[in-house]
Formats: C-alpha cells, sequence, structure tokens
C-alpha cells in the first residue's frame, strides 16, 4: 500500500470532514509517525491519520503498537484490541514474542502525548479505524 511507503503522493487540494476541525486539507491530517511531536498543540488533541512501521507489541490492559522510531504509538483499548487481534491473525503476524517486522499500521485516532511527555499517542475509538498492512518491499513473507 503506497501510503505506507509516502502519502505524499495524495493531491495537495484534496479536503477531508473531520469532527472538531471541519474542513481540513488532506497534508494537514495525514502524516507518518516519524512526524509526531508532543510539542505541536496545533496537531494533539486533533483527529489524524498517521502511519508507519510498527516495531513492536507491548501487551497489557491495552495494547501498544509502538511506531519505528518509537516516537508514539497506536494504543488500542479492550474492545478495540479483540477485533484487530482477529485480523492480525487471519494475516498470519506472530505478535506472540513484542517484535513485529515487515508490518505497518494505519490508524485514524486522536492524538495526545503520553505521560512522559516526549512521545505521542494516537488512539482510535473504532476497530475499523486501524489498518494493519504489508509493507511494500519488505523481505520478509
Amino acid at each position: 500500500m503506497t501510503l505506507l511507503r509516502d502519502p505524499t503522493h495524495a493531491a495537495p487540494d484534496r479536503w477531508l470532514e473531520l469532527p472538531e476541525r471541519e474542513r481540513v486539507r488532506w497534508g494537514d491530517v495525514v502524516w507518518a509517525s516519524t512526524d509526531l511531536d508532543p510539542d505541536d498543540q496545533a496537531r494533539m488533541g486533533k483527529h489524524m491519520i498517521v502511519w508507519g512501521p510498527v516495531q513492536s507489541v507491548v501487551r497489557g490492559k491495552e495494547v501498544f503498537l509502538n511506531f519505528f522510531d518509537r516516537r508514539g504509538a497506536v494504543i488500542l483499548d479492550e474492545e478495540c484490541q479483540a477485533a484487530v487481534q482477529q485480523r492480525v491473525e487471519q494475516l498470519g503476524i506472530d505478535w506472540a514474542e513484542g517484535w513485529v517486522d515487515g508490518w505497518g499500521v494505519i490508524v485514524y485516532g486522536v492524538t495526545r502525548p503520553l505521560k512522559n511527555g516526549t512521545r505521542v499517542s494516537i488512539r482510535p475509538k473504532d476497530p475499523r479505524w486501524v489498518a494493519v498492512r504489508r509493507i511494500p518491499g519488505s523481505s520478509r513473507p
């Protein structure tokens, strides 16, 4: 999926409707996990589409899908987790060891700083807002 490689191919004049922001340009909504910045107040507490490779999976009451450079994490609550886990199993991804190689995530959710203040979380309210996909060109099957 090209969005996992580079979302900038989208037409800059494309618009999206978001709950608290009304109409916004595509480029202001879709951004890479490497661009996550908890100090960017204009993007915190907003609905965003964030994409990037998953580095690890940390399980607990909530599941954390940590992005590659660990600047942020997708946080799945229990309700979301069950549906996403079912899809992950259908895709044949093994999250048991906590390490994910060659897979990425695209998620639509609200961005918030994590407790330590140096990273960002994005929390989807609905499991349909999470897409797990093979990264194009990944060497692993």
